[in-house]
């Protein structure tokens, strides 16, 4: 009996409905991993073929769930009520697909990295998306066990145009929000350009909120409120869901970026260029040692600024730096970023309103500034 029942199964349309899902999950999965910042990002290889061989077993885990859920939904516990037919809600084998999806990520993702670098760094990154990854899969269950309940309360969604238009057009307004900021940062001057990574969380955190906003509201106002008891709140309009999404949107990507991810960048950044001070000294000093060449000239804390009727003016601040015998040094910059005031000042050839504040130029052995 459950034989003939597997057979009276649609499974052309199980088929399609699971490959759609896992490709869709294969897609979610890359978009998250380039959500990270690029030095925790997972390699586009080890991450495109660890998403993909996952996808592909969770494909066919979840197709046989599927027909063994419709296969059991043949047969009658109550009158007119099939047991296992609301276990079949797309949205929530969805959801078991994203949390299958990720335990056999782990297993291919050390396989496929064991020949990338080292094993901190692939420690590192596997984490990174693993946390983040995890935070879409409560969202997922959060979708999925919604429309459960929904179908367990009888609850009917048959000409729900409201209902399913209103998620919709909560995407399209949020896609549209995010196209419109990134049109707009890409036309201001570039010094004044937020970067990328910073407007990216920025934008996709204002969005993810926003739409989640709309949702929730969604579900109870039109779903549950409406639909189960019977009360109309308000009315689900385009105008309203579009002044409510962007207004949200913009509020929480203007706090996420002042407040949160652009300190965070500033501190990475601020760190990043400590370790590569330092790596860069230790570069120096083993050099020295190993070629034991003679300091020409050193500069230290060297400052220079201009005191004008307008203000002072910081021309050189704090620049240190050594040329050995046999070496040269290249000073690169933007115009007025201070290279000609350096080279002169070296010389003491600025002249009122310059002035040199402090430092030293040592020109072997003797210090010039002290002249």
């Amino acid at each position: 009996m459950l034989f003939q029942a597997a057979i009276d199964l649609n499974f052309g349309m199980s088929l399609i409905e699971a490959l759609a899902a896992a490709f869709a999950l294969y897609l979610i999965a890359g978009i998250l991993n380039n959500v990270l910042r690029e030095e925790v990002q997972v390699f586009k290889k080890v991450h495109k073929f660890s998403s993909l061989v996952s996808a592909l077993i969770t494909f066919g885990i979840i197709l046989g769930v599927r027909l063994f859920l419709e296969s059991l939904s043949q047969f009658y516990i109550f009158e007119g009520y099939y047991l296992f037919r609301y276990l079949t809600t797309d949205l929530f084998l969805f959801a078991i697909m994203v949390t299958i999806f990720l335990l056999f990520y782990a297993v291919f993702f050390k396989k496929f990295s064991k020949s990338r670098l080292h094993a901190d760094v692939n420690n590192i990154q596997s984490e990174q998306f693993r946390r983040l990854y995890i935070k879409f899969i409560i969202v997922a269950w959060i979708v999925g066990g919604i429309l459960l309940s929904s179908s367990l309360l009888q609850i009917s969604l048959e000409s729900a145009d409201e209902f399913y238009l209103g998620f919709i057009w909560a995407l399209f307004v949020v896609g549209f929000a995010i196209i419109i900021t990134g049109i707009v940062n890409r036309a201001r001057p570039i010094e004044t350009r937020i970067p990328k990574f910073v407007l990216n969380r920025a934008m996709y955190t204002g969005g993810l909120i926003a739409f989640g906003i709309w949702s929730i509201q969604l579900v109870i106002v039109e779903l549950y409120l409406r639909r189960l008891f019977g009360i109309t709140l308000y009315i689900q309009d385009i105008r309203f869901l579009i002044v409510v999404v962007n207004a949200v949107y913009a509020t929480v990507y203007v706090i996420t970026l002042k407040k949160i991810f652009k300190p965070q960048a500033l501190v990475r950044s601020e760190e990043k260029i400590q370790k590569a001070s330092e790596l860069f000294e230790k570069m120096k000093i083993d050099e020295e040692r190993r070629t034991g060449s003679k300091v020409i000239l050193e500069v230290r804390d060297l400052t220079t600024r201009f005191y004008t009727e307008e203000g002072i003016v910081k021309a050189v601040e704090g620049v240190s730096f050594k040329i050995k015998e046999g070496e040269v040094l290249g000073l690169v910059g933007e115009t007025g970023c201070g290279k000609s005031v350096t080279a002169l000042s070296i010389l003491q050839l600025v002249r009122p309103p310059e002035k040199i504040e402090r430092g030293k130029v040592v020109f072997q052995g003797e210090d010039l500034l002290q002249k």
